[in-house]
């Protein structure tokens, strides 16, 4: 009678550690969506980052001076 009641609260256990890993990992997504979005930025889902658009110029990648 012992034993199914071991099997049943490891299974349990370790239902609940995936269950956190995964709600952790879908938690971090919406942080970082909302970070973006709340920064001003636009989330590009296709690539997974952040965009950016309308800012200054790049600026030129020669060292100034050179010729």
């Amino acid at each position: 009678p012992r034993r199914p009641r071991r099997l049943v609260t490891g299974l349990l256990l370790i239902a609940g550690i995936v269950l956190l890993v995964q709600g952790m990992g879908a938690w971090r997504g919406w942080q970082l969506r909302q970070s973006c979005t709340g920064n001003g930025g636009s989330w590009d889902a296709a690539r997974s980052a952040c965009t950016f658009r309308g800012g200054a110029p790049a600026a030129p990648s020669t060292p100034p001076g050179s010729p």
